[in-house]
């Protein structure tokens, strides 16, 4: 499996990448820190990538500008938009435009994990997890 991270912030793909590595076994990891970059990413990966986290505010192309351009493309993604925006009408937009889910950042590990293993299950993908519990918990808490 592969996920495309986009973000303008190493820090913030890190920590994106970081929470998945803690639940997710198999998946391989593209990073972009602009929506320029993602969109190379996409041209050259196409359907291979399952699951897309995309930043809002990034330099170049920002968020939405990235699925305007797929979404011109007739390009579907599963995608999670990481954004500080809470206005909902900013976030019903990203919907619109083809956004798949969206998470308020600063993020929770859990609540980023389980939207995207709900995702890669509508998709039909089979998510192989390292253990049954949340984020941050030791094996030995699963069940």
């Amino acid at each position: 499996m592969k996920f495309l991270i986009v973000d303008d912030s190493t820090v913030s793909r890190g920590k994106i990448i970081n929470v998945f590595k803690s639940v997710f076994d198999d998946i391989e990891y593209l990073e972009a820190a602009d929506g320029e970059e993602a969109l190379t990413y996409i041209d050259l990966y196409g359907s291979e990538i399952d699951l897309m986290t995309l930043d809002w505010h990034m330099p170049k192309k920002n968020g939405m500008e990235v699925l305007e351009t797929l979404k011109k493309q007739n390009i579907k993604l599963a995608i999670i938009m990481l954004t500080t925006e809470q206005q909902k009408d900013e976030v019903v937009r990203a919907i619109l435009m083809g956004a798949s889910n969206y998470v308020v950042k600063p993020f929770d590990a859990v609540s980023l994990t389980e939207k995207a293993e709900k995702l890669l299950k509508e998709k039909g993908k089979v998510v192989k997890r390292k253990f049954k519990g949340k984020p941050g918990e030791s094996e030995e808490k699963k069940d």
